[in-house]
C-alpha cells in the first residue's frame, strides 16, 4: 500500500529532475545508514551485517549495483523505448534502492546481527535451546527483508512500467531477465572487489 502511494507521488507528480533528486537522497540515507549499522550489499538483493569490513566497501557496493542497474536497465529502456531519458532510468533505479533503508535500520546498535550471530553458533554447535524472544525476531527480520526485497523489485518494475511501458509479454521477461544478470554480475564484481 505504502509504495503504491509513493509510486503514484513520484512517478506521476513528478519531473524527471525531481525523481532523480529523491532517488539521491535516498540512496545517500541508505549509505549513512549502511555504515552507523554495518550492512554490507553484495549483490541486488543481497545484504549481511559485517562489522570488522572496512565501511569505505559500503560506498564501492552500492555504487557497483547502482552503476549496473543503471547501466543494464539503460540499455533494455533504449531497447523498447528509444525515446527514454538516461534521468529518468537513473531516478527509477534510485528509487527502486530506498526500501532497503528498512533493512539496514534494523541492526541498529547490532541488534540483529547479535540474534543471529549467537543462534548460528548455537546451531552450529547442536545447541537447540533458542529463545522464543530469538525465534521471534528473526521470523519478524526474515519477514521484513522479504517485504523489502519485494517492494524494491516493486519500485523498479513499476518505476519502468511508468517511464517505459511495459506492455508486452516479452518486455516484462526482459526486464526480470536484466534483474537477474545483474545480481549475477554484481556479486560477481562486488567479491573481485573484495
Amino acid at each position: 500500500m505504502l509504495s503504491t502511494i509513493l509510486l503514484r507521488y513520484v512517478y506521476k507528480n513528478e519531473n524527471e529532475t525531481r525523481v532523480l533528486i529523491l532517488g539521491i537522497a535516498g540512496f545517500l540515507l541508505l549509505i549513512f545508514a549502511s555504515m552507523y549499522t554495518h550492512t554490507h550489499y553484495f549483490g541486488v538483493l543481497d545484504a549481511r551485517y559485517l562489522a570488522d569490513f572496512p565501511q569505505m566497501f559500503i560506498w564501492a557496493e552500492n555504487g557497483i549495483v547502482v552503476a549496473l542497474l543503471f547501466v543494464l536497465y539503460s540499455g533494455m529502456a533504449r531497447y523498447i523505448n528509444g525515446s527514454v531519458s538516461w534521468l529518468q532510468v537513473l531516478g527509477v533505479v534510485l528509487i527502486s534502492r530506498v526500501p532497503f533503508v528498512l533493512f539496514t535500520l534494523l541492526n541498529i546498535k547490532g541488534f540483529i546481527s547479535d540474534i543471529l550471530i549467537i543462534n548460528s553458533v548455537k546451531l552450529n554447535n547442536g545447541i537447540y535451546d533458542f529463545l522464543a524472544f530469538d525465534v521471534a525476531a528473526i521470523l519478524l527480520f526474515v519477514a521484513i527483508a522479504v517485504s523489502v526485497i519485494a517492494t524494491s523489485v516493486y519500485l523498479l518494475y513499476s518505476g519502468f512500467t511508468f517511464t517505459i511501458s511495459l506492455n508486452r509479454n516479452k518486455h516484462k521477461a526482459l526486464f526480470f531477465m536484466v534483474l537477474l544478470v545483474c545480481e549475477i554480475v554484481s556479486r560477481i564484481l562486488i567479491y573481485l572487489l573484495l
